[in-house]
């Protein structure tokens, strides 16, 4: 005799998700947080008037004095740089973002840069690279006329040294943007003792309905920034979900110190009244709790086309996404789909316009002047829709001998015979078996001659 187990897996039936009321809005304006939890310092590098711009090395640039101190492109130039001189920070700092005020017309761009070292600048052979400081379309709270960067840029936790750089273009005759005064802020957030993110706390997402998809393990917001106090944010369930990058690539033991910094310039530098993104996943597959509030929480600085959950991850631009936080980013997807109604596969009507938008969209979709996500993370976007579509559970079955704690179950089948044999199973929803038996005497019907 020779018996066969064959192992059934929960099979998956396509069934309209029901979503309770949940987080109804709330008509109040947002109120920033209080700082509570480990400090990050922040200082402040600016270049405005005519001495500053004139201490640096100009290719192709002029400075003018029409209020103060500007920088443009000489005459005849297509382009041009700014390269600043060194600046001594007031502390060591491992991270920077930067907040410009600038004239930009159509067909003129401005490039910002960044470098840091932490010795003297006696020679240029102990700086860091070039890193990009690119605007990211949200800007300071109450001042749209000013450009910011979005994310910090990561420095070594010992760069004492800052330099800037700035590259003008124009693809029109005589054209030129105008820079009239740019801010670095540079913070401090690196912990005595780092804190390895493999030893943090790891709980379910606490918010949200019931779900028949795993709730993802999330670090909670208190154990990597000690922030408890809420901000009074919007309320709204989202309809979409988009999808950040933040171009850094820190170790274990650096990555809440970026989380902190990240926190820190959006709330205490461009005044926004949160954290943007609602999780931030790094490289190692670990989620982040980000935003206090939930998915319901609205981010007003990105609120464009309809409230949506922004999930950030932490890769440097070149890098497409690891094994592991590809996995968690599919369940987080998931369950975001089945809790608020998100068809991972599907599209939604934004709000101004009318517009279809897919469901799961990276940032420069919804703000065209985002750089982010970068070309291996944005390619990506199409296979985790489907991905995250498949990993929904829209139903569970359970059978005689299972296991309800991991839902694995198992059918048994008896083979008394010492030949090979082949057994099919077929699932039938409850009511449905006259429909199947019917389905199957018409197919076993002979083919009219």
């Amino acid at each position: 005799m020779k018996q066969m187990r064959f192992a059934v897996g929960i099979a998956a039936l396509l069934l309209a998700a029901v979503l309770l009321p949940f987080a109804p809005a709330i008509g109040y304006a947002a109120r920033p947080i209080a700082q509570t939890g480990p400090g990050a310092r922040i200082g402040t590098w600016e270049l405005t008037s005519v001495a500053d711009w004139e201490a640096g090395e100009l290719s192709g640039l002029l400075v003018t004095n029409n209020a103060g101190g500007e920088l443009r492109m000489d005459a005849g130039r297509a382009s041009g740089t700014f390269v600043s001189a060194p600046f001594q920070t007031s502390f060591a700092a491992n991270a920077v973002g930067a907040l410009w005020n600038a004239e930009i017309i159509s067909g003129t761009t401005l490039l910002f840069e960044v470098r840091g070292r932490s010795d003297d600048p006696a020679d240029d052979a102990g700086w860091g690279p070039w890193q990009p400081l690119p605007a990211g379309g949200a800007g300071v709270a109450d001042d749209d006329e000013t450009r910011t960067t979005v994310d910090v840029v990561e420095l070594p936790a010992d760069s004492r040294y800052l330099q800037v750089r700035v590259g003008f273009t124009s693809g029109i005759d005589r054209a030129s943007a105008i820079l009239n005064s740019a801010t670095i802020s540079y913070l401090a957030t690196a912990q005595s003792t780092p804190i390895a993110v493999t030893g943090l706390p790891r709980r379910p997402i606490f918010f949200g309905p019931t779900t028949r998809t795993p709730r993802p393990a999330v670090v909670p917001r208190a154990d990597w920034s000690g922030r408890t106090a809420a901000a009074q944010p919007g309320r709204a369930n989202p309809r979409g979900i988009v999808l950040h990058q933040i171009d850094a690539a820190p170790a274990v033991t650096t990555t809440l110190d970026i989380l902190r910094a990240e926190l820190a310039f959006q709330t205490e530098v461009l005044g926004w009244d949160d954290l943007a993104y609602h999780y931030l996943i790094s490289d190692d597959g670990t989620v982040f709790e980000g935003r206090l509030g939930g998915p319901t929480s609205v981010v007003d600085r990105f609120a464009i086309g309809g409230p949506a959950v922004h999930i950030a991850l932490i890769l440097p631009r070149d890098d497409e996404p690891s094994a592991q936080a590809q996995a968690v980013l599919v369940n987080l997807l998931a369950w975001l789909g089945e809790a608020f109604d998100i068809a991972p596969t599907g599209e939604y009507r934004v709000v101004r316009g009318g517009d279809l938008r897919p469901s799961i969209v990276g940032h420069d979709t919804v703000s065209p002047v985002a750089p982010d996500p970068y070309p291996p993370l944005e390619s990506l976007i199409p296979t985790l829709r489907e991905q995250a579509d498949e990993s929904m559970i829209r139903s569970r079955w359970y059978f005689a001998e299972g296991n309800v704690a991991d839902y694995s179950q198992r059918l048994s089948f008896y083979n008394p015979t010492d030949q090979q044999a082949a057994a099919r199973v077929t699932l039938v929803r409850p009511g449905g078996l006259r429909r199947w038996l019917r389905l199957c005497r018409c197919r076993r019907r002979p083919a009219p001659i």
